[in-house]
């Protein structure tokens, strides 16, 4: 499953619950420049791309996906908050960036 390009116009939305859908990736969210907290545990993603539009993300639920590497979060500026408990992280390493 993916995300809709329609969600586009939701352009003010401040936060998103997309948990449990079944998506296999972070699309079509670039004109929710916006978008303040973004709930998308229990879902098939294996990456965080797809955020380089939402520069003032500030909290981040991603528990319960593939997620394997910890990426595509530099330009985050604002993030505080960062939910990534029961992925596919394996070592501390993996977390030393943050």
């Amino acid at each position: 499953k993916k995300i809709e390009a329609c969600i586009g116009e939701y352009s003010g939305c401040r936060a998103l619950w997309l948990e449990g859908n079944g998506l296999h990736s972070l699309e079509n969210l670039q004109k929710l420049t916006e978008l303040r907290c973004l709930y998308v545990q229990q879902n098939l993603l294996s990456s965080l791309e797809g955020l380089e539009h939402n520069l003032v993300l500030d909290a981040l639920n991603a528990c319960n996906n593939s997620i394997s590497a910890i990426s595509h979060l530099e330009h985050l500026k604002e993030l505080h908050t960062l939910q990534l408990a029961h992925n596919r992280l394996e070592t501390a390493a993996d977390l030393e960036h943050l």
